[in-house]
């Protein structure tokens, strides 16, 4: 009985675990050829100081785990850290990695069941399978710390999948809730998914396409709600200032930068692709009105206007000073704008054959996209990340000779500055953390170094 059951299951679910698994395996590759196991950066402070030595001296606050990192409050992330940190029993920053591209094979599984659905095409699963795997967000993949992102869209996705389908359901509703609290304790963008349903909401008011006005008012001034607790809740850091988009000036040329995503051969190749979405939205709402009436058609329009709002917010928060190129992180974010569009012609389509060829040139643009992220981009950008094994043999060495008691690595640390030879910017600071008695337990660096 419980095989045949598993049996169902697996038959119910077995769109989202081939794409999962497909994701997964291939972002392993990449770790595997790339991963450098020495943390970074944010990791020295977002995680060794703050997680891991109070954890092994027994002081480790549970209210640091919904406190602010940067804009964020990355709960999920050092719930993840905590609990990998303590089955493994050292720091291990690539089997972080590892696991926590399990979350983008969720991610793409989750949309692959859900298209399914509208779109019974296993070139197009096998598409979004592909252009999940590419390795576009390379610092998110080969970060040991940036599962935040990750969190952020899964959480968001499915908190928009059951505001879309659950209208008149009660227990959609608050699961819509729920992953939108749960999308906020991420990255600080996580909020505008609260935003987006209550936008949303109104707009089924206005065209007319809300079962029960009394309960869509309801859920529209309560995720408004959650919205503003959330962004009160936020508290904007010092220093951070320049990081700003100040004047219209710097956001308009910032937010040219973001819609022209992603740019071919100095082309911006996105704003064809903003414009062919916008157009879409116009034939929906001039000549397709009845298209509306469908949930997997509100879901999708509301994931594009999520997209359009994560752009609008990312342009003023990180439109100025050294940010006003767009990150590498926050390209897993700007990626799903296309595929969202692909699925709402999906949706107006209506012969097969078209149908047949779309989904084909899907896969094939996958391929392309995929090939020209490998060539063009990730190769240069991953071997940088490769350069961390020089910063990996400093903290070697540094470490080797404080265990030999050869006087302070401190001097040969700052030597080593810039960031170019050292994996933290502040020397100072990094050999606090090296000559801290508990360090050899939480990172047996000269052991499994050797």
């Amino acid at each position: 009985m419980i095989f045949f059951h598993l049996k169902k299951k697996f038959h119910k679910y077995q769109i989202f675990l081939t794409v999962f698994f497909l994701v997964w395996s291939i972002r392993l590759l990449w770790i595997g050829l790339y991963g450098v196991d020495v943390p970074f950066w944010d990791q020295w402070d977002g995680e060794a100081d703050s997680i891991y030595l109070p954890i092994l001296r027994g002081d480790y606050d549970l209210k640091h785990l919904i406190s602010q990192h940067n804009e964020h409050r990355i709960f999920f992330t050092r719930i993840l850290s905590i609990v990998i940190f303590l089955l493994n029993g050292h720091w291990n920053t690539v089997l972080v990695m590892q696991i926590q591209a399990m979350i983008p094979g969720a991610i793409a599984g989750f949309l692959a069941q859900t298209f399914w659905k509208i779109n019974r095409s296993y070139s197009a699963c096998l598409g979004i399978a592909v252009y999940f795997a590419a390795p576009l967000g390379t610092e998110n993949m080969l970060w040991g710390f940036q599962s935040q992102f990750y969190f952020m869209v899964l959480f968001s996705v499915i908190s928009i999948y059951y505001s879309s389908f659950g209208e008149s359901n009660r227990k959609f509703v608050l699961s819509a809730f729920v992953f939108s609290v749960f999308a906020f304790f991420n990255i600080a963008s996580g909020a505008l998914v609260a935003f987006v349903i209550s936008v949303v909401s109104c707009l089924k008011l206005i065209f007319g396409l809300s079962e029960d006005k009394k309960k869509t008012i309801l859920i529209s001034i309560s995720f408004l709600l959650l919205f503003v607790f959330e962004i009160f809740f936020t508290k904007l850091p010092s220093g951070h200032e320049e990081l700003h988009a100040s004047d219209y000036h710097t956001y308009l040329n910032s937010l040219s930068l973001y819609m022209g995503w992603p740019g071919i051969n100095k082309i911006g190749f996105g704003y064809y692709i903003h414009g062919f979405t916008f157009s879409l939205f116009f034939i929906i709402l001039i000549f397709k009105r009845e298209k509306l009436k469908n949930p997997y058609v509100q879901y999708l329009i509301s994931l594009q206007i999520w997209i359009y709002a994560q752009i609008l917010l990312l342009v003023y928060a990180r439109g100025g000073g050294s940010e006003a190129n767009i990150a590498n992180r926050y390209l897993d974010i700007l990626s799903l704008g296309p595929l969202f569009t692909f699925f709402i012609l999906i949706c107006l389509l209506n012969r097969k054959r078209i149908i047949l060829f779309a989904n084909l040139s899907f896969l094939l643009l996958s391929i392309v996209f995929t090939n020209r992220v490998i060539r063009e981009g990730f190769i240069e950008r991953a071997s940088l990340f490769l350069q961390r094994e020089k910063m990996l043999s400093v903290l070697v060495t540094a470490k080797r000779m404080e265990a030999k008691e050869k006087g302070s690595s401190l001097p040969f640390l700052l030597a080593k500055t810039p960031v170019l030879e050292l994996p933290y910017p502040d020397a100072t600071r990094l050999h606090m953390l090296l000559t801290d008695p508990l360090f050899d337990k939480m990172m047996p660096i000269l052991s499994y170094r050797e």
